[in-house]
């Protein structure tokens, strides 16, 4: 988080505001379930407030640096309650400010167990924050972690930096005895190769490194997909790393049905289109077989001609910003893998295209933010269904085991992300 405030460049005047109350818009439009976070500067006290002010929405837990809880280090975990419960998290501190464990019940009484930590960038405090906690792992009461995340100041391999350059070895063989003894890989590199992508810019220096990882298990990996490394679209200068997590003790969801996008409701365009087929489909002939029912074949053809045409016009209409995001990701992995560039000018283009993605996912995050605030000014003291919303706890849908079809497998997806924000999230598929 580098801090728990952030200038805003918005139209408020570049005042300093809370970056909680980002995370907290990022945990809603992401449909975030748990977020790990370092370099939070966050103390217990500041959290219970947080806690009352997010009362129902959300739930943070800190561990505050014992020395300087306000300025230095700091980590924590944030639950976000639209989607899961409380009770089903257990948290353990085992370094201040520096580690700790959020143990997060599943479904059928499984467990999923992620180890956040904020490893020092001083090599000798790295080797004895590694060492400290291989001994921790070592203890009767130690539940090994299914993930390991977080921002870890070293990198294990050359590649991981540009320019490309090793690590202190003792630190690196302090954190690969740790990975051994808890039987956990780097799930990025195992599913990527050779390739390279990095999660910091050292802006002073222009040096990038992937010091933001995620290591897992040998059976979380089995089913682990869609790595993932991006800007997070708040201030930092560390990208969002995910992962999804597939969850086969989770009864089958559906996709549910596809509906209309709210912005195709005052597109004149897609109206427009709308009416037109109206009036073509009540002038077709109705084909033979369907006589007698007229009415439902000329309804059922025209749901069908509305549907495709709210589809085409729908991609028309993605913002500008996500088609420039999607474009410019797509450079940095071409600029990155082009090895006819010399590394020096390879690794100098792929800043210049991430500072540009990032400062875009910026723009783009605090544009939503201020319409939001727009919406909040004219109905936030309005009874209506978005004030109802917005004051009202959500209640967790649990799911009905009894209506399960036995013989149909189950598989419901946990993406794990962090960066700025560290993060878990859920999906279905």
């Amino acid at each position: 988080m580098n801090g728990a405030f952030a200038r805003s460049n918005s139209s408020s005047g570049g005042s300093s505001q809370d970056k909680w109350m980002l995370l907290n818009q990022l945990m809603r439009q992401g449909r975030i379930a748990i977020l790990a976070l370092q370099e939070t500067h966050y103390t217990e006290l500041q959290a219970e407030r947080l806690n009352g002010l997010f009362e129902g929405l959300m739930r943070v837990y800190v561990s505050p640096d014992p020395v300087s809880p306000t300025a230095a280090r700091g980590v924590a975990f944030a639950v976000n309650l639209r989607i899961m419960r409380d009770d089903s998290v257990a948290i353990n501190v085992h370094v201040p400010g520096r580690a700790m464990t959020l143990s997060l019940k599943r479904r059928r009484g499984s467990r999923l167990t992620v180890l956040n930590v904020y490893a020092p960038n001083v090599m000798a405090e790295s080797v004895a924050f590694w060492n400290q906690i291989r001994q921790r792992a070592g203890e009767p009461n130690w539940v090994r972690p299914d993930l390991l995340l977080g921002d870890f100041n070293i990198v294990e391999d050359a590649s991981d930096r540009a320019p490309a350059r090793t690590d202190n070895s003792a630190a690196v063989q302090a954190l690969q005895a740790l990975l051994i003894k808890l039987g956990l890989v780097d799930g990025w590199r195992s599913r990527n190769g050779v390739a390279r992508l990095f999660s910091y810019h050292q802006i002073s220096s222009g040096s990038q490194s992937r010091i933001d990882r995620i290591y897992v298990s040998g059976a979380t990996l089995s089913m682990s997909h869609s790595w993932d490394i991006r800007s997070s679209g708040i201030p930092t200068d560390h990208c969002l790393v995910s992962v999804a997590i597939a969850d086969y003790n989770e009864p089958v969801k559906g996709l549910g049905r596809w509906r209309l996008p709210g912005a195709l409701l005052i597109d004149n365009v897609f109206l427009t289109e709308a009416q037109k087929l109206g009036f073509e489909i009540l002038e077709k002939v109705c084909p033979e077989g369907h006589q007698g029912r007229e009415a439902q074949w000329r309804l059922h053809a025209y749901k069908v001609g509305v549907l495709t045409a709210a589809r085409a016009r729908a991609k028309k209409l993605i913002s500008k910003w996500d088609r420039r995001l999607v474009a410019l990701r797509k450079d940095i992995s071409a600029v990155l893998k082009n090895l006819a560039i010399p590394a020096e000018e390879r690794s100098a283009e792929a800043a210049i295209l991430r500072d540009e993605e990032s400062r875009l996912e910026q723009k783009r995050f605090q544009s939503c933010r201020d319409n939001m605030m727009i919406r909040d000014k004219i109905d936030g003291e309005t009874i209506s269904p978005y004030w109802l919303k917005s004051n009202g706890s959500a209640a967790v849908q649990e799911p009905i085991y009894e209506l399960q079809v036995p013989t149909v497998p189950a598989c419901n997806l946990i993406l794990i992300c962090f960066g700025l924000t560290k993060k878990l999230r859920y999906g279905t598929c």
